[in-house]
């Protein structure tokens, strides 16, 4: 259904992808498979040409495509924005998929065995350290979690605690009247967000960031 794709070689042809169809060809019996010929000149572009028709592929979990995109940069000395260009995703999704292999080997393996889904790993991923993200992956595993509760998860590890006498006495007319706004805002984006006003009606939204790459995917969001 779909031709491998190869180069001209010498007297031969060198495959630049499509080893697992050849394989099953050779397997079945089959002599002759289509193909496509391109031109390829260094083996830098031939690997760049074999990682991106891999990346294309649906059967790719989302570690393999992390490898993937790893693999253009540091192979092919190509940035995140060329990649993005290059298989039609935005630098944002480049950069989540990446920022994946952050993740400590026990939950990227769990990926990788379909225990958790991209969505999950994406809200382990916000969390700033490794124990955190092993503890809420182990309850994810566990108890079977939906992807809402994994992120509703992290958004309550990414919350600072801070108990004082003052904050003891609080009833709920003292709660900001922002903490529905605030509410609404948390699940969309991710990160904490902060809602500051004033009795004339001028005031600030802050919304929190992490590192680089969690910066791009809010800013994403926003310009949406």
């Amino acid at each position: 259904m779909q031709p491998v794709t190869v180069r001209r070689h010498e007297e031969n042809y060198q495959l630049i992808s499509g080893e697992r169809r050849v394989r099953a060809c050779q397997e079945a019996g089959i002599t002759h498979v289509p193909a496509y010929i391109r031109k390829v000149e260094t083996v830098e572009e031939m690997i760049e040409l074999a990682l991106i028709e891999n990346i294309q592929r649906e059967t790719l979990n989302p570690i393999e495509i992390a490898q993937s995109y790893r693999r253009l940069m540091d192979e092919c000395n190509h940035t995140q924005d060329q990649i993005a260009n290059k298989v039609g995703k935005s630098r944002a999704t480049v950069a989540n998929f990446v920022r994946l292999l952050r993740l400590p080997r026990d939950i990227q393996d769990s990926i990788q065995k379909n225990e958790i889904s991209y969505g999950h790993a994406r809200a382990l991923i916000n969390l700033p350290d490794a124990n955190i993200q092993l503890r809420i992956w182990k309850k994810i595993v566990r108890e079977g979690l939906p992807v809402r509760m994994a992120e509703e998860l992290a958004r309550e590890a990414m919350q600072p605690v801070t108990l004082t006498k003052k904050s003891k006495k609080k009833t709920a007319d003292d709660s900001s009247p922002f903490e529905a706004v605030i509410t609404r805002l948390r699940p969309i984006y991710g990160t904490k967000i902060e809602v500051t006003g004033n009795k004339a009606g001028k005031g600030a939204i802050t919304i929190e960031y992490y590192n680089h790459d969690d910066f791009e995917r809010i800013l994403e969001l926003l310009l949406r």
